[in-house]
């Protein structure tokens, strides 16, 4: 009986852990969303409302752009050809998303779209440090012009 569950187990894992290629989500604005692109693919994450700035932690390892078709879609994409993990913070005229952006040959979404959001940022400077995310504008009008770590060819 113990073998025939271990077995299912097995058999299920990759179903229950691999990340969905199309998928739509409302977020929690204190939490940080995981964005798996595998490298060589596009992944597009697309927003209620228009951007105003995306700010990619490490610009060398992902290419970060707004879609010249469509100011609610921000375009990913994996440059480096020894990828690691980082963090990408998106502002839109209304809100702030963080995310973590994660190369991996195994997993890839495709498309992510924000369908809404609920929440709001830490103001828990020990919450924000553990979460390894920014704190967010207390004013939520656009300042300044939009921010991309590097055109998309």
């Amino acid at each position: 009986m113990q073998f025939c569950r271990s077995a299912l187990l097995i058999l299920l894992w990759p179903l229950m852990v691999s990340a969905d290629r199309l998928s739509s989500e409302h977020l929690d604005l204190g939490a940080v969303k995981k964005i798996y692109v595998g490298p060589g693919l596009i992944s597009v994450i697309e927003f209620p409302e228009d951007t105003v700035e995306a700010r990619v932690g490490a610009p060398q390892v992902f290419k970060v752009a707004v879609s010249p078709a469509n100011a609610r879609e921000l375009l990913v994409q994996v440059t480096n050809p020894q990828p690691f993990s980082t963090n990408l913070v998106v502002r839109t005229v209304r809100r702030t998303f963080v995310f973590d952006l994660i190369p991996s040959t195994a997993k890839h979404q495709d498309l992510f779209r924000v369908s809404g959001a609920y929440g709001a940022l830490s103001n828990n400077r020990a919450e924000i440090e553990a979460s390894g995310s920014f704190e967010g504008s207390p004013s939520r009008t656009p300042k300044g012009k939009l921010v991309e770590s590097g055109a998309i060819r």
